[in-house]
């Protein structure tokens, strides 16, 4: 309810709005909106499955590298380039109250980047991540969140995707969250849902019961009809 709020309320014509009074918003979001909204997403995929979700996280991911990228260095401005001109504009890389706007964002684009396979995402996580790179060698504690998503980078992230019948798919999404793995991204995609990224429309489902799809990081392996099979290869 609060993602379709903030669909229907602050997403304008492919801008954030920082806030909204009735029909009538105010303030452009910022490097932190944009970011969190699409790991939002993200997450909020792995509980159920909506392409609408996922275009939006894609939306949103492409205006961060379209609006918010420093050309320069590859790091993402705290600010848009139509934003209020200002002395300086930050590129923030240190966790704060909240993790750094930079580090969620370099996490989005490494777990889209595998998952779609879009190698611009991935090469925009990377060129966060040597832009903050001598900032995590000297202050490790003040930019965790960073190193986190360069573990992500280093050990690439695996996804799983299940496709079959609501009932069916349920069950094996359920049995797969038992196992602890928290550099997995989880899809449950019904079989009848439509307008798919080619990455993940490759992924067919079955005629009848669930077909696991299990990937490591590009490169995925056969398909699984069996959940003793998925099992077995979950904990490897």
């Amino acid at each position: 309810a609060a993602t379709q709020f903030i669909h229907t309320h602050l997403w304008r014509d492919g801008v954030l709005a920082s806030g909204c009074q009735g029909d009538e918003t105010f303030g452009d979001g910022y490097l932190d909106d944009y970011a969190f909204m699409a790991d939002a997403l993200l997450s909020l995929l792995e509980v159920r499955f909506e392409v609408s979700w996922l275009h939006w996280a894609i939306e949103l991911t492409d205006t961060l590298l379209e609006r918010f990228s420093d050309r320069e260095t590859g790091a993402l401005f705290f600010t848009a380039d139509n934003a209020e001109a200002l002395i300086y504009r930050t590129r923030p890389i240190a966790d704060d109250a909240t993790p750094a706007g930079n580090a969620i964002a370099a996490r989005v684009l490494i777990r889209l980047g595998y998952a779609l396979a879009e190698s611009r995402y991935l090469e925009a996580a990377e060129r966060i991540l040597l832009f903050s790179r001598s900032a995590m060698t000297e202050f490790a504690q003040a930019h965790v969140s960073l190193i986190e998503a360069t573990q992500d980078w280093l050990a690439p992230m695996q996804t799983l995707v299940l496709r079959g019948e609501a009932d069916a798919l349920s069950v094996w999404q359920r049995a797969s969250n038992t196992v602890y793995a928290p550099h997995r991204w989880t899809l449950a995609i019904p079989s009848d849902t439509q307008g798919l990224p080619d990455a993940l429309a490759v992924h067919n489902a079955a005629e009848t019961g669930v077909v696991a799809y299990l990937c490591d990081g590009t490169s995925c392996r056969l398909p699984m009809t069996e959940w003793q099979d998925l099992a077995a290869a979950l904990k490897q």
